[in-house]
């Protein structure tokens, strides 16, 4: 029988493949290959393989990484002899993949590092592992990548502004790892800068303008306001603003359609602060603290005063208000000065008079004015004053009728009232009190029909 030859041979991964040059068929039926640990020692048969006649390949499994096998095959015939061993063949199995080259970690990122490197070229090579360690630490592996082409990854949820150090073992079909490659070290990046510029207008009625520079950080998605009605705090949140550009802001004091947050208060001082917020939610320092008063109320009205003693109606008069913006003036009247709180109507800014109507004779009446802003702030009331209407002239009194001749002479004492202008005298009829005439002075002769015996009624009234 011929010696068989080996037609080639290779190693792989754990493993060692052999390709026979196969005789006919007819004459070896068979090959058993043998196995030793060197070219001269013992071998020991690892496995046997039917002759095909075309290709008879042999893999020999289960060995040793990166070490090194001798092989000789025997043919079998079919009448059961056997070849001469053939001449010993030297194989070596694959050891571990090559260390990873080119790894580099990229710095300055929010919360996640980037690394990259170069992919193997090896066929064996699986993927690769990725090991992190920070300062002090032991290296922990954080993420298995399957694939011999994979070149880059992204660790992610990482701490702010924070050192971590990496190395990258590739491993082939057996989980065999190369040794670390060399390793490669980034810095996260911190929160974004501090806002700047932070100005807060005063005077504004019962709100807060607020101005800020941008701060021109890609990662900058917006910023948070915060008031506080105390220098020293506590700061509370107010806005959230979306975008890096927008850099106003109105604060009206509500926070929203259903707060209990009320408007800002008049006169009144607060504290503002802002922070710039990145894309994950991470928040600056916070700026220094601007501040800015509110809008006063206007002044209570002063000068206020009143006539005394007009018919049926009192003017009120005021001093202007010193606020150059004063839209409007409003008065009220009470009968009470603990209730002065009818309103009688408003009175244009450039006004400072008003006559208050139709009013009863001889009654008191008390009055205030307040002034109210082109902004709608409504001032104090100013001090309340009282004036009374002229009351009716006084009842004559000394009344005396007195027949004299055809006629009826009618008496009274004048009245004390300085601005009676005349008397009107009426005579009592069946149901009314009918009109007898007038007079200038104290007395009025009535020439109307006088029957004997019947009694005649009258009365004065001072005009």
């Amino acid at each position: 029988l011929p010696v068989p030859q080996t037609a080639s041979s290779r190693g792989g991964v754990r493993s060692v493949f052999i390709d026979i040059a196969p005789d006919s068929s007819e004459a070896v039926e068979s090959y058993t290959v043998l196995r030793g640990r060197t070219e001269s020692g013992s071998y020991q048969e690892v496995g046997k393989v039917e002759n095909s006649s075309r290709h008879v390949s042999f893999e020999d499994r289960n060995l040793l990484d990166a070490e090194t096998y001798h092989y000789k095959v025997v043919g079998r015939g079919r009448s059961g002899m056997t070849t001469v061993p053939s001449q010993p063949i030297r194989v070596a199995t694959a050891g571990p993949p090559d260390a990873v080259t080119g790894l580099s970690a990229q710095s300055g990122l929010i919360r996640k590092v980037i690394l990259q490197w170069q992919a193997s070229f090896d066929p064996n090579v699986k993927g690769y592992n990725v090991y992190r360690r920070t300062s002090g630490d032991t290296w922990a592996k954080i993420k298995t990548l399957d694939g011999q082409s994979r070149a880059s990854y992204a660790d992610e949820g990482l701490d702010d502004e924070k050192t971590y150090t990496y190395r990258i073992a590739a491993f082939n079909v057996v989980e065999t790892e190369s040794s670390p490659s060399r390793t490669a070290a980034a810095t996260t990046k911190g929160p974004p800068s501090p806002v700047t510029g932070l100005k807060a207008a005063s005077g504004e009625a019962r709100k807060v303008s607020l101005s800020w520079n941008p701060v021109n950080e890609p990662e900058v998605k917006g910023y948070a306001v915060y008031r506080a009605s105390q220098e020293t705090g506590p700061f509370e949140t107010i806005k959230s603003i979306e975008g890096r550009e927008q850099t106003q802001f109105v604060d009206g004091g509500k926070k929203g359609y259903f707060s209990d947050d009320a408007g800002l208060q008049d006169e009144t001082r607060y504290y503002y602060k802002v922070r710039a917020v990145n894309v994950v939610d991470v928040q600056s320092p916070e700026s220094r603290a601007a501040i800015a008063v509110t809008k006063p109320v206007p002044t209570p009205v002063t000068g206020i005063r009143t006539g005394e003693f007009e018919v049926k109606q009192v003017t009120v008069e005021w001093e202007p208000n010193p606020e150059p913006d004063i839209a409007k003036y409003e008065v009220f009247r009470g009968e009470e000065q603990a209730s002065v709180n009818k309103s009688l109507g408003e009175i244009p800014g450039s006004a400072y008079r008003f006559v208050d109507k139709g009013l009863k004779d001889g009654t008191t009446y008390h009055y205030k004015v307040r002034a109210v802003d082109k902004d709608g702030l409504i001032g104090k009331f100013s001090i309340a004053v009282r004036s009374s209407t002229k009351p009716l002239p006084r009842n004559p009194r000394g009344i005396k009728a007195a027949f004299d001749g055809g006629q009826v002479i009618v008496s009274w004492a004048p009245n004390p009232e300085p601005d009676i202008v005349k008397y009107a005298v009426s005579q009592k009829g069946f149901m009314f009190w009918d009109k007898a005439g007038e007079s200038n002075g104290p007395s009025f002769a009535f020439r109307g029909e006088v029957k004997k015996g019947k009694t005649l009624t009258f009365r004065v009234t001072a005009v």
